[in-house]
């Protein structure tokens, strides 16, 4: 009975449940005005770059088979690497050897920025791994550049708990298509307004226990060369991006070429890094198997362990390599909004 008299009546309920609905709707119109920025300039990249005076050049810069002309390697936060494309305007001239980067494999300051993705299961949560894992590489390197080592894992839980009660279902279960069709860019402004908690604050961040986002900005992979999307992500942006999946992925094993169905993107990865080598691809129109130059994306996929079986520690993802035409229709990145423990200039 004593247990009975503490639930609140019926009536206030309804009064407690309609005050959640309109902080709601509150809170996602707060949502629905944030807007992407435009993305960083090859001047902003510039400026970057300069933060890090000591870094690798992944290659040498080529001298086009084409036109003859000297492309040399660009200079960005994390490496030196030539554009892919000739820099000659209307020039068709290709890298003709052999480069990459990947941020999992860079140093700055002398740390280490290499990080993990979680195994997203059976669930169908794989844009929030892909953001979480992004912010967990940003900010490392982040606090690198002020030559401080970060080791804060973020509690993605905690986004899952923030995305729940503003569309009604959890993350890959939204009713609405609409909802669905903007998951990424939702999940980008949730850790914008809200941030993501860590799991465990220690003493330094114990007065700021989230980390948010300062803005985030997408690009059209129809309309952006792939060198800007290289010189993005050798500047320490992860990139999120769709990709098509079928019944093969799972047999994807860590690392290989893989190439889905003709289908809607249905599945969110985190390009870190690129690669450009000579594969073989099957000619769509004769069938026949031969050797091509392409680029290649690395993304770090939330698959997990079924689906890669070289993963090095159980319960975390693994890497596929993409096509530049394999990408959803857009990529998205992000500016992290600086802790006040890194608030000393790098």
């Amino acid at each position: 009975a004593h247990r009975e008299q503490l639930q609140p009546s019926p009536k206030a309920q309804a009064r407690a449940g309609g005050l959640f609905a309109r902080m709601d709707l509150q809170r996602r119109q707060q949502l629905a005005a944030i807007d992407p920025v435009p993305a960083p300039t090859d001047a902003e990249l510039d400026e970057r770059a300069t933060l890090l005076k000591i870094k690798p050049t992944c290659c040498d810069g080529w001298i086009c088979l084409i036109c003859r002309r000297l492309n040399e390697p660009k200079d960005n936060l994390l490496c030196k690497i030539p554009p892919f494309k000739c820099a000659t305007r209307n020039c068709k001239g290709q890298c003709p050897g052999t480069a990459g980067m990947n941020i999992n494999d860079c140093e700055v300051n002398g740390v280490r920025t290499n990080f993990a993705i979680r195994d997203q299961g059976p669930n169908p949560t794989c844009a929030a791994h892909a953001l979480v894992a992004a912010m967990d590489v940003s900010i490392r390197i982040e606090g690198a550049l002020r030559e401080v080592t970060i080791c804060l894992p973020l509690n993605i839980v905690d986004l899952f708990a923030k995305y729940y009660p503003l569309f009604r279902e959890g993350v890959g279960n939204e009713v609405e298509e609409a909802d669905r069709m903007r998951r990424i860019p939702n999940l980008l402004r949730i850790a914008q307004l809200l941030g993501v908690k860590y799991v465990c604050a220690t003493k330094c961040v114990r007065t700021e226990r989230v980390l948010k986002l300062k803005s985030w900005f997408l690009l059209s992979t129809a309309t952006t060369e792939v060198d800007k999307l290289v010189r993005l992500i050798a500047s320490g942006f992860p990139l999120l991006v769709g990709m098509r999946t079928g019944r093969c992925f799972k047999m994807t094993a860590n690392k290989e070429l893989y190439r889905g169905p003709n289908k809607e993107k249905n599945h969110a990865v985190l390009l870190i890094g690129v690669e450009v080598n000579q594969i073989f691809l099957t000619d769509e129109t004769t069938g026949e198997n031969g050797k091509v130059h392409r680029v290649l994306f690395r993304a770090r996929d939330s698959h997990g362990d079924d689906a890669h079986k070289c993963a090095e520690l159980t319960g975390y993802g693994g890497d596929v390599y993409l096509l530049p035409e394999d990408l959803g229709s857009h990529v998205f990145g992000f500016h992290l909004e600086i802790p006040s423990y890194l608030t000393v200039a790098p």
